[in-house]
């Protein structure tokens, strides 16, 4: 008999996380279609498109969702908004 690990709660949470990282990825896939239908020149275009791959998009996107709040807007019931509290990172390091 396997034991279930996670909560309902906590998979509703990583599903609704899974979700929110699947359309920030396509976003973002979006993003790069769109340089390159820009009327750069290609040098230029070759160096954003080899600079922005899978692996920057993942780290920036952990960098941002494990260092913000979430809240969400009154006039928005859909949508949930995040803010950047720089300093409030600081509560989870000693002072030692």
């Amino acid at each position: 008999i396997q034991k279930e690990i996670f909560t309902f709660e906590i998979k509703k949470e990583l599903y609704k996380q899974r979700e929110t990282f699947k359309r920030d990825l396509e976003g973002f896939q979006n993003f790069l279609l769109l340089l390159r239908n820009l009327n750069l020149n290609i040098e230029c275009r070759k160096e954003i498109e080899n600079y922005f791959c899978f692996q920057i998009f993942c780290w920036s996107w952990l960098c941002v969702n494990t260092r913000c709040i979430s809240y969400s807007n009154k006039d928005d019931q859909l949508n949930e908004d995040i803010a950047l509290v720089p300093m409030l990172d600081y509560l989870n390091h000693s002072t030692n």
